[in-house]
């Protein structure tokens, strides 16, 4: 019995599973090298490329006037060239502007006085304000262009005692037309941003009246010769 029974003991033990071997850890990655250290400032965004300089840049406000021209008109009238003095001051705004060529639309106000009348005629007043088109070129030294603007004139004559004007001491002409100007000019640059200049122009009322009832828009206008200066 006691034979059985360690027979038996050896047997259960001989058929028992042996233990598990330990199982096999994992193989840690190797260690990746180093980052290089990222380049001085590529961590900033890159700049915008610089904006070309304005080659007509303006230094005055838009209210400001960008123009001044003095000159005279002469105006050839059936008898004589009669001459009026006028002034101008103006605005000039780019519409298509390059290093050398500028497209402007042009505003220009301004009055005249005649510096002598004809015959029974004693005064004679022009005040215009016109808009229009204009080319300018600048070089850097030599300027030129020219422009085409159109708008109202109201215009003052009076006259001395005439059978015109029967039983009144003074006879007062004073209408509104329109009217019709062209100018090309000549210059120099002398600082970037001051023109200085001559022109030479034409002008006419759109309507002139030969028949003696209007007479004073007869001598509006006519050839003008001026100098001009342009501060933008």
């Amino acid at each position: 019995m006691h034979a059985l029974a360690l027979v038996f003991l050896l047997s259960a033990a001989a058929d028992q599973p042996s233990a598990p071997a330990a199982e096999a850890q994992p193989t840690a990655p190797p260690a990746s090298p180093p980052a290089a250290p990222a380049a001085a400032g590529a961590d900033k965004p890159a700049s915008a490329p610089a904006k070309a300089p304005d080659p007509f840049p303006n230094i005055v406000p838009w209210f400001v006037p960008r123009t001044a021209t003095i000159g005279f008109f002469l105006s050839p009238s059936s008898s004589s060239w009669t001459p009026s003095a006028f002034f101008r001051v103006g605005w000039e705004v780019g519409v298509l502007e390059r290093p050398r060529n500028h497209l402007v639309v042009i505003v220009d106000v301004g009055s005249a006085s005649a510096l002598s009348t004809p015959l029974l005629m004693r005064t004679l007043y022009q005040h215009v304000a016109v808009v229009g088109l204009g080319y300018r070129s600048t070089h850097t030294l030599f300027h030129w262009g020219f422009h085409i603007t159109a708008g109202p004139i109201w215009y003052r004559a009076s006259y001395a005692l005439s059978t015109r004007c029967p039983g009144s001491p003074a006879c007062l002409e004073n209408r509104v037309l329109g009217w019709t100007e062209g100018r090309a000019q000549i210059g120099i640059k002398l600082a970037p941003n001051f023109l200085v200049g001559v022109a030479v122009g034409m002008g006419t009322p759109w309507v002139i009246d030969y028949s003696g009832r209007n007479p004073g828009n007869a001598y509006l206008g006519g050839l003008s010769l001026s100098l001009w200066a342009d501060w933008r």
